[in-house]
């Protein structure tokens, strides 16, 4: 038999997801055969599973898995009366049927699940991380001291010219602080290139995030949000341990509590330091982007996390640095310069007086 006839006993959204996972796949281990129906807990959901046929009730377990020859009973509900579980079991037991249970009450995280016991006590839980265990904050951390002090060295020209480009155009501080909230909720200070005129961050808490057509952007500051070069100084908040160079993006606190009330399983994503760049990023979930599938992917990647995958984010990174929703409205900060420049140097008449194109007419 290369292919396990499995009954899924009751029906909620784990139950249909489950359904569709299994019959995706033709060559899956498993066959589901029909639903074994229950009395209906959640009105919200129907008896049986839609599209399967349904066995019978589960008043009759007994004679279904004699008929059908079920192989595999898959509970999806743990509400039921004291000892009807264990009846059930054993039902199971006798007939040398499998006894599975889905267990609803975790719904991140699922890839590590694991079975301990204690004494004689079965205790089901999260395991730790590869990311969170001390052998790998260890190896994350050496890697971003390392990475950190590369980045800042080659960096420092390149923000000493939009430091300079930027007080040109605006007076003001050069860099732009502001607190965020990073590893398990403890605050600090994110450094970046002032991208904004002064005293926009009084505003800020009204936006998730800044789009191109913002006013309160400066030319230079659209240049380098589009190039993500206000990000450069925050190797310094990597250096000092507040940040990875891979990870979750920091949020503000104030969108912290308002998210955590809105959007599921939100805080796991705070087990971790948050980074320049994260996978999330590399797969263009930055800005005005679902927040759900954002920290879908920021879960994934604390699941899934190794060395490698890391490295693997830095590159697609460096492929993928440019921030297309800047793209439309963003004029170079050098055109209208050497535009001025040359304009000086002719007559009136062979003055040009156009726009600076934008980036997007010039590429």
């Amino acid at each position: 038999q290369i292919q396990r006839r499995v009954a899924i006993l009751g029906c909620n959204q784990r139950a249909i997801e489950l359904v569709a996972e299994i019959s995706r796949d033709a060559a899956h281990p498993y066959r589901v055969i029909g639903t074994i129906t229950e009395p209906e807990i959640d009105d919200a959901f129907p008896a049986a599973v839609p599209g399967i046929p349904i066995l019978g009730p589960v008043d009759e377990l007994k004679t279904l898995v004699e008929e059908h020859r079920i192989d595999i009973v898959v509970a999806v509900r743990l509400e039921r009366a004291e000892g009807e579980t264990l009846r059930l079991m054993e039902i199971c037991e006798r007939h040398y049927v499998e006894w599975k249970v889905v267990p609803d009450a975790f719904e991140v995280f699922v890839s590590n699940l694991r079975l301990q016991t204690v004494g004689r006590t079965p205790v089901l839980g999260v395991e730790e991380f590869a990311v969170t265990r001390l052998s790998g904050r260890i190896l994350k951390r050496l890697t971003d001291i390392g990475g950190a002090t590369v980045g800042l060295i080659l960096s420092a020209p390149v923000v000493a010219v939009l430091a300079w480009l930027i007080r040109k155009e605006s007076r003001g501080p050069v860099f732009f602080r502001q607190e965020r909230v990073g590893s398990h909720h403890r605050k600090f200070s994110i450094c970046k290139l002032r991208s904004m005129c002064p005293g926009a961050d009084k505003t800020d808490d009204l936006v998730q995030s800044t789009h191109g057509e913002d006013d309160r952007l400066l030319r230079i500051g659209r240049f380098m949000r589009r190039w993500n070069l206000d990000e450069l100084p925050q190797f310094w908040n990597v250096f000092k341990g507040e940040m990875s160079l891979v990870g979750p993006r920091p949020e503000r606190p104030y969108h912290v509590d308002r998210l955590a009330e809105e959007i599921p399983h939100y805080m796991p994503r705070h087990l971790v330091k948050p980074g320049m760049t994260g996978w999330a990023q590399v797969h263009g979930l930055r800005g005005e982007t679902d927040l759900t599938q954002r920290i879908q992917y920021d879960i994934t990647y604390i699941e899934n996390w190794t060395p490698i995958l890391d490295l693997q984010i830095i590159l697609m990174t460096f492929l993928r640095w440019r921030d297309d929703s800047f793209q439309a409205t963003t004029p170079s900060p050098f055109k209208g310069k050497f535009r001025a420049e040359k304009g000086r140097r002719q007559s009136g008449t062979e003055r040009s007086t156009g726009r600076p194109r934008p980036l997007a007419e010039r590429n």
